[in-house]
């Protein structure tokens, strides 16, 4: 299977060329879904489903491949869904989405390579009426037990990595021009005996003028013997 994957404009004109993207074979498979609907509209709905991709190979600007991706279990719930014409997408309700990975055999052109790398995350979404989406990141973890990064400069770097972030009180509240608030990030990442560093953060209509509104960053680095 192969795609093409472009940008365009309402009007046609390309804006972006991203790359060629194949894979040997790809499998969606629904597990199991329920929707329910009021005057014929789907107000609410649940949906668990698997995905599974082996020898991907995208060709753009980077050259990446890997030889499985697979995400076990995605599990969707959706409620009090309705139309909107205020909403910021045209629809108001709460989406809950929980979802696992698992990655192997990846390799970045000239950058490095991850053998096996695992993710999981939990996400809760409220659209509201007016024109905002508010968004809780309650938990996302990433972990590999090998990751080898070239260097230009020095010997490649070989180390585990491990990633835990949450996100309170994410709003989008314009897309163009893109505005978003961040009440509060906390993230720890260790990387092996390299370094270990936590981040708690804030951000202030980040997109309003680029990154230079980030304020309230404060990082702690701990040294791991």
């Amino acid at each position: 299977m192969a795609l093409l994957l472009v940008l365009f404009e309402q009007s046609g004109k390309v804006l972006y060329y991203f790359g060629l993207l194949f894979a040997e074979s790809l499998v969606f498979q629904i597990l199991e879904g329920e929707v329910g609907l009021e005057s014929f509209f789907p107000s609410q709905g649940e949906i668990s489903a698997r995905l599974q991709a082996n020898n991907f190979h995208f060709k753009g600007a980077e050259e990446i491949k890997f030889k499985r991706l697979e995400v076990p279990l995605c599990h969707l719930i959706a409620t009090n869904i309705a139309l909107s014409p205020k909403a910021l997408f045209g629809i108001t309700g709460k989406i809950v989405l929980n979802e696992s990975c698992i990655l192997e055999g990846l390799t970045a052109q000239s950058r490095g390579q991850i053998p096996r790398l695992r993710q999981s995350m939990e996400a809760e979404c409220m659209l509201g009426p007016a024109s905002s989406v508010k968004m809780h990141l309650k938990r996302i973890e990433v972990s590999s037990p090998s990751v080898r990064v070239e260097s230009i400069l020095t010997a490649p770097i070989e180390t585990g990595v491990e990633l835990k972030a949450d996100v309170t009180g994410l709003e989008l509240r314009g897309l163009s021009p893109l505005r978003i608030d961040v009440k509060k990030i906390r993230a720890s990442l260790k990387a092996g005996k390299f370094f270990q560093v936590r981040v708690e953060a804030l951000i202030r209509d980040l997109g309003r003028s680029k990154l230079d509104t980030c304020n309230g960053w404060q990082t702690g680095g701990i040294p791991v013997s």
